[in-house]
Parts: structure tokens; C-alpha cells; sequence
């Protein structure tokens, strides 16, 4: 049988129990791969910024909306909180000369990221952040395993 398949753009979001590849592509955005080992549903979400701060539309564009609706598809889809595992890869840095200056977005969305899983007690494993390339992406939900490719 073979794998399904999905491609995330930035402020979309995937979560099933069935094994899929999916595929997307970072840069200073963050993809937050979820996999609970113990029923098989994973999920993935790549947002683009790091809180939705009360204005315009709530979307998972921001990391805060993102993470969890995540976490509630995940759960819908039977996974359970306390099983749960991270793995984080983007928060590039592709304009060098802000870096210098300030925190860049890429490490804004990281350090939220982090926080937001810290809070939730989910462990996060693999990563690929930082840095001042964009990141091709494939995570197995089946298995949890990560194809990475620098672009």
C-alpha cells in the first residue's frame, strides 16, 4: 500500500492516524512535527509567525494558534498528550544583516515554539534550526522518521 501524501504551505496544518509523508518547506518559519508512538497519529505545522496578538484573523499562521490546533486535531484523532513527541526544523535566518541588530524572526518563532511545548511537557527530539538556509522537510507520521534537506 502506499503512503498517503500531503504538502503543507505556511499557516496549514495536518494531523492523522493514517502513515503520511509530509512534505514542506521552511525557512524563517517552523515546522513542529508531533508523532504520539503509542496510537501513531502525527501531525505537522508550519507558521510564520511567533503569537497571534488579538488583531486581524486568528490563524495558524501564528505559532501560539498553530500548536494548538494541532494538539487538538492530534487529540481528536486519538493521540494522547502525555505520549506525545517533538521534532523542530526552519527558524532560519535568510537576511544576515538584521541578525546583527536584533533577534531575528526565525529565532522568535523558535524561542516560541520551544516555550510552547516546554509548557505542555513535550519533549522535542530531532531539530534542524538556525542557520541562514531554507530546509526541506519530510516527516513520516507513521514512523517518525525526518528527511531533511538543506536548500
Amino acid at each position: 500500500m502506499d503512503t498517503a501524501r500531503a504538502y503543507l504551505c505556511p499557516g496549514q496544518l495536518f494531523a492523522s492516524a493514517q502513515p503520511t509523508a509530509v512534505t514542506t518547506i521552511v525557512a524563517s518559519c517552523v515546522a513542529v512535527c508531533l508523532r504520539d508512538p503509542a496510537t501513531g497519529v502525527g501531525g505537522v505545522c508550519h507558521f510564520q509567525l511567533p503569537r497571534w496578538l488579538g488583531t486581524g484573523a486568528r490563524t495558524p499562521s501564528y505559532a501560539d494558534v498553530a500548536i494548538q490546533e494541532l494538539l487538538e486535531r492530534m487529540q481528536a484523532a486519538g493521540a494522547r498528550l502525555e505520549t506525545l513527541e517533538a521534532k523542530l526544523f526552519g527558524g532560519a535566518c535568510l537576511t544576515p544583516q538584521v541578525r546583527r541588530r536584533q533577534k531575528s524572526l526565525g529565532d522568535e518563532n523558535l524561542a516560541y515554539a520551544i516555550d510552547y511545548l516546554r509548557e505542555c511537557s513535550i519533549p522535542v527530539g530531532e531539530s534542524a534550526t538556525g542557520g541562514w538556509r531554507a530546509r526541506k522537510v519530510v516527516f513520516q507520521t507513521g514512523d517518525g522518521h525526518t528527511l531533511v534537506k538543506v536548500l
